[in-house]
């Protein structure tokens, strides 16, 4: 793109290259003519730098020459130094007496590209009075006023909060003045607002590199505004974003550090975000190892209570010192995302314990990271997908809470949150679909019998509980005891399924081993309650055993 303007200015600039200045006679120093063909070659191959400064030798030895002063003009114009090249432009007006016309059409378009569209119209009119029949003249009128009727729309669709209106005139506009700091900052908040924040952060961050060509420093509020730019990308981009090259975290961080090494808001910065990437690329290294217990550890520390005291921690309190919409935005009439809801390293975080608490089969400690994952952003999640090799984040919010809703034997809404699982994944995971499958037969269960309610005893007790609980409800289930031998029935039945590993597995899958139109049948060869004699393998006399135990009723 570079070389195409070249290629333009070269049509301008080639007539006149390598003729002597009228206003400098005949080159008299023996050096100027090989510094002049250096810098020739240099603007030629597209080197604007290298030519600017030989040209600027070359007019120290003939200050006089309004062609050194154009040549140079034009590299500063491919540099985007508009203010060296609107000076050298003025120059070669004032050594040829206001006739070189060129000059006057390179500053109308100087002034085009930096949005100053008045005094762009004001010179294209003194140059098309000096060439009425110029094409490039209508060609340039129509291109600012159409930019300028872009701004005009930009500003207004902002004030009224029509974010992609607003993006689409500043759009527009741009196109044509491309150097325009205000209208480019427009569209960085419009597009802020509008849930692009890649996008804005591009737009800031050419809207520095626009003011640093026009100062000989960066000033106190660029310091600022490079802060602006570190917090956005950091908390607001995934680091796919944040890391290249137009939308850097630490780019910024860096300028600002070269500019002062001891700034007391970069240096700082800086530390924490070096530091924050150390602690990421361990949580992934834990994560593509299959180590979850060590992501627990990792993220959550010892603590017991969200979010930890780790890793989990350490970011909530750098996004609650960075994270704030006054810090993120330029003005408060410009709403953002909120970042805690918005941010893909936060949702990654908690992405990443949600999953290992599933992995760890310890779904009720996992729920609190699962719950904090589902309240996140569409986008978020849909960027902390992209940071894992697999599977999406909101699957894994779904699964997580399903699976602590089962744990909590919610089994209507645990259906509910794994069809939402099931259509995250696109009805194409058997894990998925395996674990809507169990918690249906489970909500199926429900409403029929369950074993772990008969015995009084959670779903996730030991054998140790259940053998101690199946001897109380027999105490007062046995037909001696006051109870009947239907409800003794019911007690026997319960403890021959929970006390049996295989079959309380099957049961827990929602599989009832007693149920004859369930997947497997009934595994006791027909054996049914209340027939025969249910009882005499646990009572006898008055006395009860099973297979390692003995318990008597008192007589």
């Amino acid at each position: 793109m570079r070389l195409t303007t070249l290629a333009g200015l070269l049509l301008l600039v080639s007539p006149v290259f390598g003729e002597p200045s009228s206003s400098s006679g005949s080159i008299a120093h023996p050096g100027l003519k090989p510094l002049v063909a250096r810098a020739d070659a240099f603007l030629s191959a597209g080197h604007f730098s290298d030519a600017a400064k030989t040209y600027t030798e070359a007019i120290s030895l003939s200050p006089g020459d309004y062609l050194l002063f154009y040549k140079r003009a034009t590299a500063y114009f491919s540099l985007s130094r508009h203010p060296s090249a609107l000076d050298d432009f003025s120059k070669v007006l004032e050594l040829t007496s206001g006739e070189f016309d060129r000059a006057i059409m390179m500053m109308a378009k100087i002034y085009t590209k930096d949005g100053d569209f008045a005094q762009a119209k004001s010179t294209l009119d003194i140059y098309a009075s000096k060439a009425p029949s110029s094409p490039a003249v209508d060609e340039l009128m129509v291109d600012i006023q159409e930019a300028q009727t872009a701004a005009k729309k930009a500003s207004n669709a902002k004030r009224a909060q029509l974010w992609t209106v607003c993006s689409e005139a500043a759009t527009q506009a741009l196109r044509v003045a491309s150097h325009n700091t205000e209208i480019r900052r427009i569209r960085a908040e419009c597009n802020l607002a509008g849930g692009d924040p890649q996008g804005a952060i591009v737009d800031l961050r050419l809207v520095l590199s626009t003011r640093a060509l026009r100062l000989s420093r960066l000033t106190q509020p660029s310091t600022t505004f490079l802060m602006r730019i570190f917090r956005l990308a950091y908390f607001l981009l995934p680091p796919s974003q944040s890391t290249s090259s137009h939308t850097s975290h630490l780019a910024p961080l860096k300028q600002c550090l070269h500019l002062d090494p001891d700034s007391p808001s970069c240096k700082p910065a800086y530390r924490l975000a070096k530091a924050l990437d150390k602690s990421f690329a361990k949580l992934d290294k834990h994560i593509q190892d299959n180590d979850w217990m060590g992501v627990v550890k990792h993220v959550a520390g010892p603590s017991k209570e969200f979010p930890g005291d780790g890793f989990a921690s350490t970011f909530e309190e750098a996004l609650q010192q960075h994270g704030s919409p006054e810090l993120l935005a330029s003005s408060s009439s410009v709403p953002i995302p909120d970042a805690r809801l918005s941010s893909p390293r936060r949702a990654h975080i908690l992405r990443s314990m949600c999953r290992a608490y599933t992995k760890l089969n310890l779904p009720k400690k996992g729920e609190v990271w699962c719950d904090a994952l589902l309240a996140m952003s569409e986008e978020s999640l849909k960027a902390a997908s992209e940071m894992m090799s697999e599977g999406s984040a909101e699957v894994d919010g779904w699964i997580g809470k399903g699976e602590a809703l089962l744990i909590r034997e919610e089994w209507e809404d645990a259906v509910r949150a794994f069809e939402r699982a099931a259509e995250g994944s696109g009805r194409s995971d058997r894990d998925v679909l395996g674990r809507l499958q169990k918690a249906q037969r489970l909500l199926k269960q429900s409403k029929q019998k369950d074993y772990y309610k008969v015995l009084g005893v959670a779903r996730d007790a030991d054998a140790k509980t259940i053998k101690k609980a199946f001897h109380k409800a027999a105490m007062t289930a046995h037909p001696d005891k006051g109870g009947s031998e239907s409800k003794m029935a019911t007690v026997n039945e319960a403890y021959e399924v929970l006390s049996n590993p295989e079959l309380r597995q099957r049961f827990d899958n929602g599989d009832d081993p007693n149920d004859p139109n369930s997947q497997a049948g009934n595994p006791f060869g027909g054996f049914h309650p209340g027939s025969g004699d249910p009882f005499s393998q646990f009572f006898q006399n008055g006395h009860g055993r099973d297979s390692g135990f003995s318990f008597k009723f008192g007589h």
